[in-house]
């Protein structure tokens, strides 16, 4: 079934409210409310536009209070599948979201009432800068300069620093910042004017849930990554280009992939026998190796049946196969 857990809270840590799908036993809860949402997650050096979550059937006191209340609380937000369909894998469930409710707000259509739910990662903002320094001196490597400086910025933080050693300058260059998509911006141009390579698309970095702070590229992860192996019923329809060197991979709902990670398309076909003809074209993926997921799109409505309407979209480019 799907599964989808939504949690905001206050600005002192205090659990304020919860929309779940599962009641207190951890069954699914056919009453429970509906929700849309569409959250982003992609490297920070290119912004792609907030998330959305919105939620149906709340009370008009609710409604009401949600703009005056829930500016600038934190949300966490936990969704995938849960027992009760033969495919389902409640292993591939998680944490997708976390950051602040930049604009909450209330829509009254007819009879169907709902709360909206614009929400921005916690990485710095105008109103909010963080003060990110990063001294970065003559002959340092870059991951040990950037890996100092995301310390003293985010010192509640896990920072996952994957990057090429060859990312070094001959003169020092102090990088001050307000946000981290300017520092991800300024890294991404500054790495790609040290390594030249046609291939070569520079530092990318995000922050995820559960306080993480990953920063990777295309150099340094063919040789350490593992990839994560999909599955033939895990796709939703075929992947398909997108653009040059770029694939589309729609999956079902899943949090265990991140932007970053590397994933292998299902080899081989399945041992399904149909009566209809040219089964065995629909029986495999048109795609098969390794691929570097890029951008990671969650889109998903609880109520919709068919199967388009809980679904994770992956952009990734072709790569070569890492060692592990």
């Amino acid at each position: 079934m799907r599964y989808y857990d939504f949690q905001i809270f206050d600005q002192n840590g205090k659990l304020y409210r919860q929309y779940k799908s599962l009641d207190a036993y951890g069954n699914y809860n056919p009453g429970c409310l509906m929700v849309e949402f569409d959250i982003q997650r992609y490297g920070m050096s290119t912004p792609m536009g907030s998330s959305l979550v919105r939620v149906y059937g709340v009370s008009i006191k609710e409604m009401q209070q949600a703009e005056q209340n829930m500016f600038g609380m934190t949300i966490k937000g936990f969704v995938g599948m849960s027992k009760g369909l033969p495919l389902a894998k409640v292993s591939q469930n998680g944490m997708i979201l976390e950051g602040i409710i930049q604009q909450p707000f209330g829509n009254w259509q007819g009879i169907d009432l709902s709360l909206d739910m614009i929400i921005t990662a916690g990485a710095g903002s105008v109103d909010k800068p963080v003060n990110i320094t990063m001294p970065w001196s003559k002959g340092q490597k870059l991951s040990v300069a950037l890996f100092f400086a995301l310390q003293r910025a985010f010192p509640d933080c896990k920072i996952n620093i994957n990057i090429s050693d060859l990312l070094v300058l001959n003169y020092d260059s102090p990088i001050y910042c307000s946000t981290m998509q300017q520092l991800a911006s300024n890294l991404k141009s500054l790495s790609r004017s040290i390594i030249r390579d046609e291939g070569y698309l520079g530092v990318e970095m995000g922050m995820f849930p559960g306080k993480e702070i990953r920063v990777w590229d295309s150099v340094a992860t063919e040789k350490k990554k593992i990839p994560i192996q999909l599955e033939f019923t895990d796709l939703i329809g075929q992947p398909v280009w997108i653009e040059f060197n770029r694939v589309m991979i729609t999956c079902v709902m899943r949090a265990d992939i991140q932007v970053g990670d590397y994933v292998r398309m299902p080899a081989g076909a399945m041992a399904v026998t149909q009566a209809s003809s040219y089964s065995q074209y629909r029986s495999k993926s048109a795609f098969s190796g390794v691929f570097a997921v890029q951008t990671c799109r969650c889109i998903g409505n609880s109520r919709q049946p068919d199967a388009a309407s809980w679904v994770t979209i992956y952009e990734a480019y072709v790569t070569q196969e890492p060692s592990s």
